[in-house]
């Protein structure tokens, strides 16, 4: 009977600690039924149809219980102004949370978050119409790899793994240079590194109803015992970069002044001063290059695939999207920085210029090339898993668009 009476306080004390405390000027807090669990069943399983619930009888914003904790939910409207009040946003610390990359990376990425902010703001997304030409050219080179002319009717299975490898080519051109991304091992490691990570990353965190703390000791434990999912793509990664690091360091010292630097993150890092050419630690470039590969991949990927199936879906926009894509130019690269998919501010995320510019690309050399359509002709509902949005694992159909 103690035993009982102990275990009923304790769980009265434990309800009372996690039981939410909002201010007056917060959202409202959608009523649930049970306590800390809260919403939590409801947001993993049936997203849509919740959310659209919540809209309907409580307004926008509100707020819901995810895993013990108080989430808010706004919609897109108001997603600039959130992503720019830095103080109460940090897409990094987001990033963190979902994707712990501090658990398999030999050097801890968030420690130095600032300057991968400032590598991607800078080297990437200030750099777009250097990268321009290229980048075409690495669609047009990826397209006909994994889709082909299609003078035939093709049906094209895994549609997300293909915009992996379009998503890996790019960003292993801007990475590592033209030379180490002309091997086929190191684009596919890029491509399918995010998949062998979410094997154990995507793990639902029904322990922070506890703490989060326990649901990251318990996620982190295959690592501590010496597993790494990423071991043979740092593996690859090291090999394919290693003769271009070295030959460049000969370059410098043969040419001194006159050495003409690459447009490359690597370069860029190998620029850094405390890179030290006389011990280079390939170690410690690598997880540097892996940090930007990940969150250059993951969203991408599964934007373009998204956006495949969205298009394939709707014939009713066939028309006049080709029409656009017929004047689509260079200027076209000057990308909306209000675009709210990716968020504004100083903490949101610093690729998402980047990230938009290879969606206008990919979608317009798609339109000009090929007629695509879903299986049963309309667009296939995607999976959604909370805040996720999955694409269809259905295939689309591919044919070359006659010439008139």
């Amino acid at each position: 009977m103690f035993a009982l009476l102990s275990f009923i306080f304790l769980l009265i004390v434990f309800i009372y600690i996690k039981s939410p405390r909002l201010s007056e000027n917060e959202p409202p807090l959608i009523p649930y039924t049970i306590p800390v669990i809260g919403h939590t069943f409801s947001y993993l399983f049936n997203t849509e149809n919740f959310i659209k619930k919540c809209l309907k009888e409580y307004g926008e914003p509100f707020n819901i219980i995810i895993f013990g904790r108080v989430t808010t939910v706004v919609a897109q409207k108001y997603i600039p102004e959130v992503t720019k009040a830095h103080e109460n946003f940090d897409s990094f610390e987001v990033l963190k949370e979902f994707v712990p990359l501090h658990f398999i990376l030999d050097y801890n990425p968030f420690d130095i978050i600032d300057f991968h902010a400032k590598t991607t703001r800078e080297q990437i997304s200030g750099k777009l119409s250097l990268y321009f030409d290229k980048m075409q050219e690495d669609i047009f080179y990826s397209l006909d790899k994994w889709i082909g002319e299609c003078n035939e009717p093709r049906s094209i299975k895994s549609i997300w793994n293909v915009c992996n490898h379009v998503t890996a080519k790019l960003i292993a051109n801007i990475c590592i240079g033209e030379e180490a991304s002309q091997h086929e091992d190191v684009v596919h490691s890029f491509a399918v590194l995010s998949h062998d990570m979410n094997r154990f990353f995507f793990l639902p965190p029904f322990l922070s109803f506890i703490h989060q703390k326990l649901h990251e000791f318990v996620i982190s434990l295959p690592f501590l015992i010496g597993f790494n999912p990423i071991a043979k793509h740092k593996k690859v990664l090291i090999n394919r970069m290693k003769p271009v690091v070295e030959n460049r360091i000969q370059q410098k010292k043969i040419l001194g002044d006159s050495y003409k630097q690459s447009d490359d993150i690597l370069e860029f890092y190998m620029s850094q001063p405390n890179f030290d050419p006389s011990n280079v630690n390939y170690n410690y470039l690598a997880d540097l290059l892996f940090f930007l590969i990940v969150v250059g991949i993951v969203t991408t990927g599964r934007s373009l695939a998204n956006l495949l199936f969205d298009y394939a879906g709707r014939p009713e926009y066939w028309d006049e999207l080709y029409e656009e894509a017929s004047t689509f130019n260079k200027e076209s690269s000057k990308v909306d920085r209000t675009y709210v998919i990716f968020g504004g501010g100083r903490h949101a995320c610093p690729g998402r210029f980047y990230a938009v510019l290879v969606l206008k690309l990919f979608l317009y050399h798609v339109i000009l090339k090929y007629h695509v359509r879903t299986e049963n002709g309309n667009t296939p509902k995607k999976l959604m898993v909370g805040p996720f949005v999955f694409p269809s694992k259905e295939s689309l159909i591919f044919e070359r668009r006659k010439e008139t």
